[in-house]
């Protein structure tokens, strides 16, 4: 089989910013161009205030399966990360730390979570669902028919954590 390669940008793009706050300024001004950008104006609700380690921390009981890195830069070619369960709550404390005392490989290792549905094999992530005390932080923006939503996966890492690139097929929103 033959492998098509994928043209390598020599230049990268300016990502615009764009201000809007209603369903009909996303699909006039944004939905047609059908790039990324970074929206503002757009109302999240309360998790942009109260999202703190410690309030997470309360947020969810039960464990969660996250990439843990020795590096920043987690390669998915590679592979030079594991996965590993945790608590949530532990999670986020390592997390939220520059080192950690317990560790996996080192002090300084990095971790990223990606949600998924309670079967990973066949269930779509459901923010709402794995995470129903954090759910009602959080205000998804009406931009599409409720019916089109296909799914709300919580995204949560370590700072300075670089993911490698993916193309992903469906429209998204990431906050």
């Amino acid at each position: 089989s033959t492998r098509r390669l994928l043209p390598v940008m020599s230049t990268p793009e300016e990502v615009p910013i764009i201000r809007i706050s209603t369903k009909d300024e996303f699909l006039g001004q944004v939905y047609p161009t059908r790039k990324p950008c970074i929206l503002r104006g757009v109302d999240l609700g309360s998790a942009t205030r109260l999202w703190t380690p410690e309030y997470l921390c309360r947020g969810r009981k039960g464990a969660v399966k996250t990439h843990v890195c020795p590096v920043p830069q987690m390669d998915f070619l590679k592979k030079n990360f594991a996965y590993k369960t945790l608590p949530f709550d532990e999670f986020v404390r390592r997390a939220s730390r520059d080192t950690n005392p317990e560790h996996f490989f080192c002090p300084e290792e990095k971790y990223y979570l990606r949600s998924l549905g309670d079967d990973p094999r066949k269930d779509v992530a459901d923010f709402r669902l794995q995470f129903p005390s954090l759910a009602g932080d959080i205000v998804l923006p009406l931009f599409c028919e409720p019916e089109q939503l296909f799914s709300t996966v919580l995204r949560m890492g370590s700072a300075g954590v670089q993911l490698w690139t993916h193309y992903d097929v469906h429209p998204h929103l990431e906050a």
